[in-house]
Formats: C-alpha cells, structure tokens, sequence
C-alpha cells in the first residue's frame, strides 16, 4: 500500500521532501508523538527497494489519489550514492533525487514496479475501487 506522494511523520531522512506541497489531509497533522507530517515526491528507487525486501508481494493498493500533488513530479533514481545501495541511502552525504514527471500514479506504479494495481481509494470517506 502506498500513497501517491511520499510522507514521512517526526524527524529522519525524507529525500524527497519539498516544504511547497501542502498538506490535504486533516488527520495528518502535527502531534506531540509523531510531531510534524511531512510531504515529498513519489519515491520509485524507495518503492522498488521495498517491493523487492518484501518478496510476497502481489499487488498495489494506491490511497490518496485525491491529492496527487499539483506538480505531478517523482524520483526516478538517486545521484551520489556512489557505490552504495539504496538501502544506505540516509548515510550518503548528499544524495541528489533525479525528478521526472507522471500523467498516472496508478500506470506510473504498476508499470516500474511491475505490479497490478489491485484497489485505489479516493476522497474524504475512502472511496475504494477494486481492480481484480
């Protein structure tokens, strides 16, 4: 399950971030426990690497698709991780996101992570739609 930006709640590394995208959702926002929502791009090199970590997946479930951000931009790979893996990513010193842009969050997934999007959801009161 994913959503169609990445997010990340408190303190750590967060690559795609950009303080310009807004957040939409009323339910994710700052807290003492989890302190601040923050919002990035779609993060494809961070999707593959745990599609891949988690071999017993068969599908996608794509939330959010609602507040696809205006700018429609994700991550295609990582400049200056030098001979480390993605997995090492919040060690690099500067990793530098490559951007590219999508028409569809749900063709865009499927296709690079080479998985059938199973179920979307949409809208205030999660309106679902199942692709089997």
């Amino acid at each position: 399950m994913t959503r169609t930006f990445a997010h990340r709640h408190g303190l750590g590394p967060l690559p795609t971030e950009d303080p310009n995208l807004v957040n939409q959702d009323p339910l994710n926002k700052y807290n003492e426990w989890q302190r601040d929502f923050r919002l990035g791009h779609l993060d494809l090199p961070l999707l593959r690497y745990s599609v891949k970590e988690s071999s017993c997946i068969q599908g996608l479930v794509i939330t959010h698709l609602d507040q696809v951000p205006e700018k429609k931009l994700y991550c295609s790979r990582y400049d200056g991780l030098g001979n480390r893996s993605i997995r090492d990513l919040a060690c690099c010193f500067d990793p530098k996101p490559v951007m590219e842009t999508f028409d569809s969050v749900p063709e865009l997934l499927a296709s690079e992570l080479d998985l059938p999007v199973m179920a979307r959801s949409s809208g205030e009161n999660d309106n679902w739609v199942m692709d089997l």
